[in-house]
């Protein structure tokens, strides 16, 4: 069973209030609740809907200008956020965490990733959004480069990839429109959005993996600064 991460990230600062805003989205409220809520310790709070959720439910992780919260949804759907209340330089980021069941069985489709991206990229102000497959493969180093404002972005491509616009405008929108190594790039709010492969990303098809280095060759992601994460 191949696993796969939904991931969102945002340089932008945000409060903890951005947070029952996302589990508002339809694309969200459909996919994850009802819902399972961790708490503090190993407590555990039952949420039906997204209105159920209160600031006050959700425990301070780590340090005290970290707001993370954690859903265990149904069919095993896991979601989890985390904002950094002042941020330096660490991201904001939202995880969804699905399988290949969700996808044949279609509880996940491209379609509904497509308006999962469309959802929460205006809500969390994002920059870069991606959908990829968990493998166990080596990690290429360096992997991720410096793009505007000396933020760090993933040069992983993964299954299906959203760049905003200062990132479309950095990497050069030329590259965008002579790129072959993907089925379809789509305009999305005032960025792209790259779809790989129109069936879903398998780990185990090497012709994939090749497709995913051939996009990052061709959009030149390996060209700038480096950051060593």
């Amino acid at each position: 069973m191949a696993k796969y991460v939904f991931h969102v990230l945002t340089f932008e600062r945000l409060t903890s209030d951005v947070i029952p805003g996302v589990f508002q989205l339809p694309s969200i409220e459909s996919l994850v609740f009802p819902a399972r809520l961790s708490l503090s310790g190993s407590r555990v709070g039952l949420l039906s809907h997204p209105d159920d959720f209160d600031l006050s439910l959700a425990p301070k992780a780590f340090q005290r200008d970290i707001s993370f919260v954690y859903l265990a949804g149904r069919h095993g759907i896991k979601l989890s956020i985390t904002i950094y209340l002042n941020r330096l330089i660490t991201p904001n980021v939202l995880v969804i965490e699905f399988n290949s069941d969700h996808l044949q069985n279609e509880i996940i489709d491209l379609p509904f990733l497509r308006r999962l991206i469309a959802e929460t990229v205006p809500v969390l102000r994002s920059n870069r959004a991606v959908v990829y497959a968990e493998a166990d493969r080596p990690y290429e180093w360096p992997r991720a480069f410096l793009g505007p404002n000396e933020d760090y972005y993933g040069i992983q491509m993964g299954w299906i990839s959203y760049f905003g616009k200062a990132l479309v405008d950095h990497l050069g929108i030329e590259r965008f429109t002579s790129l072959k190594a993907c089925d379809e790039v789509v305009p999305i709010h005032d960025g792209l959005l790259v779809i790989l492969t129109s069936e879903p990303f398998d780990p185990d098809n090497e012709s994939h993996w090749e497709r995913e280095a051939k996009a990052i060759e061709e959009l030149g992601l390996r060209r700038f600064p480096k950051k060593y994460i």
